[in-house]
């Protein structure tokens, strides 16, 4: 975002496998503040785990990689369309790094899916 500034112009906002909620808090700190009531700025917190409640933010439970969760997102989208959608999501690592890597690919693959879905074009 410091070279780039995408975050600031950023209306809608998708943040995937958020908890603890570290860049949830960056967006809401640096994106578009709305400058009317009837605006529609948006910024969802998804992640499997509870987040703590941010101010502004809109935090749902889910497995991105269900399609219940998909499902919740785009209810909460209703017909807008994502400036910008984050993930820095990680599998909990264990014994197998077959496993793991597998696992990692899977939540890559599922968020590269939801920003096809919801991300504005061009």
């Amino acid at each position: 975002n410091r070279k780039f500034h995408f975050l600031e112009t950023a209306k809608v906002i998708i943040d995937l496998c958020a908890a603890p909620g570290g860049w949830t808090q960056v967006a809401s700190r640096t994106m578009a503040k709305s400058s009317s009531s009837s605006s529609n700025n948006i910024l969802l917190a998804v992640d499997i785990l509870p987040i703590r409640s941010i101010p502004n933010v809109i935090t749902l439970i889910g497995d991105i990689t269900t399609e219940k969760c998909k499902a919740q997102i785009k209810g909460q989208l209703q017909t807008l369309n994502a400036d910008v959608v984050l993930c820095d999501g990680a599998p909990n690592v264990g014994a197998s790094y077959d496993r793991d890597a597998y696992q990692q690919n899977e939540i890559a693959l599922h968020a590269l899916k939801c920003a096809t879905q919801h991300l504005k074009r061009n």
